[in-house]
């Protein structure tokens, strides 16, 4: 199954990856996708395994008329967003905002209590807080287990000043933190020469 494009996109024989073999005391790969090992690059021969057996498996889910069918999903802020826009624009679908909130109390982590950019990475703030601000947005009680949860989770990785530009203008455009929490670029920017570093 190894083919010319997918060498193509291998560093050249001897150069980024080693064709040794293992140094003593590592142990062999446990999987078709290479477990991390003591040494900095797998082999040629470990690396060209991995993708033959990643290939494999996906290939082995197409459906027979070539296509593939899987949940086409995002992080939860991209939800969490959703509730928000709805209650800024005022265009609250009540059975809609019901479905994303059981959607995002079902992603909230068992353990760190917030929630994350992937299942089972770490818990990341910006999406924590808009997870939580969504959800209680939508009514969820503050003093409910999950809610007060999320809330201790958020506040012991620092709070809301923690969180990304982008969560902190939406907070902003509620009213829950103050616009100076969000970086200012004066718009005359743009009036700058073209040699200025901002273009």
């Amino acid at each position: 199954m190894w083919d010319r494009f997918t060498e193509s996109l291998l560093p050249p024989s001897g150069s980024a990856l080693a064709n040794e073999p293992s140094p003593s005391g590592c142990r062999p790969a446990q999987s078709t996708i290479c477990a991390i090992s003591c040494r900095s690059a797998p082999s040629m021969t470990e690396l060209k395994h991995a993708v033959d057996g990643a290939r494999s498996a996906l290939l082995g889910l197409q459906k027979p008329d070539g296509h593939w069918c899987f949940e086409l999903e995002a992080d939860c802020t991209i939800p969490a967003e959703y509730i928000l826009m709805m209650h800024f624009m005022d265009e609250i679908e009540d059975v809609l905002e019901r479905k994303i909130s059981v959607y995002l109390r079902a992603r909230q982590s068992a353990v760190h209590d917030g929630w994350s950019l992937y299942p089972g990475a770490a818990f990341d703030m910006s999406c924590s807080v808009k997870a939580y601000y969504a959800l209680k947005l939508a009514g969820d009680d503050v003093d409910s287990a999950h809610m007060a949860r999320a809330r201790a989770a958020i506040l012991a990785n620092g709070g809301a000043a923690r969180c990304n530009v982008f969560t902190r203008i939406a907070l902003a455009l509620f009213g829950q933190v103050p616009w100076r929490a969000a970086p200012l670029v004066p718009v005359e920017i743009m009036l700058l020469p073209r040699w200025f570093p901002f273009h």
